[in-house]
């Protein structure tokens, strides 16, 4: 007997929504992607790091087997944006990233900091007292609200280079006072490259501490399922003390 137009829909969003729950209910390998972000995540880390070993548990707890790939960070954003990877690893909440991606509760707090030579540390109450001070900072990155918007309209002095390791230099040689980096990162490239201790020196005083997240994708049915999954694994580590162990083993 044919089946009238309405029950016919009716029918084909049953089945659809079927089949999401049945793949909501049976996720047993996923990919995330993620970046070059020692001393936090890459390839050249044991494990890749600790931040993927975390997310990789937290899932684990759960019942998911997560594949990393590694991909340049915005080319990472447009592949779980359109659904083909799983998740990224790990972001800010910032711009419309609430409204493109699900996000996960928040992994930990990153801290941004200036960095000096010894010699020309300066003291600070609001950015806007930097006004004079050259900083170096990278090409195409975000920081801080408020540091962003002072760069922006030429309240603070910023030159940007091509990468971080560019600035570092450019710090060594004194052609800039200062340069804006995350504080672990930044930690860990001057022990890479063998400055000597005190040489230069992080700011007490950060520029802003902001939460870090799992950014996974809206276009799969079974997103929120996922973050559910990973909230769920994170919360256990922390009260089970394997979160901290992760991440004060973080070396520089």
């Amino acid at each position: 007997m044919p089946v009238a137009p309405k029950a016919l829909l009716l029918l084909i969003g049953t089945l659809i929504l079927s089949g999401s729950l049945a793949r909501a209910r049976d996720i047993t390998t996923i990919v995330i992607g993620y970046g070059e972000w020692p001393p936090f995540e890459s390839e050249s880390l044991p494990n890749l790091g600790p931040l993927p070993t975390l997310v990789g548990e937290a899932f684990a707890r759960g019942g998911t087997h997560v594949e990393f790939k590694s991909l340049p960070w915005w080319r990472m954003l447009h592949e779980v944006e359109t659904g083909n990877l799983d998740g990224a690893m790990i972001w800010r909440d910032m711009g419309d990233r609430r409204t493109v991606f699900l996000l996960s509760d928040p992994i930990f707090k990153s801290r941004i900091s200036l960095f000096y030579r010894k010699k020309d540390v300066r003291r600070w109450t609001r950015l806007s007292d930097l006004s004079s001070v050259k900083i170096g900072a990278t090409a195409g990155y975000h920081y801080c609200p408020e540091f962003d918007q002072l760069a922006d309209q030429g309240g603070l002095k910023v030159e940007r280079a091509a990468a971080d390791d560019l600035n570092f230099a450019k710090l060594k040689a004194g052609r800039i006072d200062a340069m804006i980096v995350e504080s672990e990162y930044g930690r860990w490239r001057l022990a890479q490259m063998g400055e000597p201790a005190g040489t230069t020196v992080e700011d007490k005083h950060p520029v802003c501490v902001t939460p870090m997240y799992l950014l996974i994708s809206r276009t799969l049915g079974y997103g929120t399922e996922l973050t559910e999954r990973f909230n769920a694994g994170l919360r256990q580590m922390k009260a089970d003390g394997r979160f901290d162990q992760l991440m004060n083993g973080i070396e520089h």
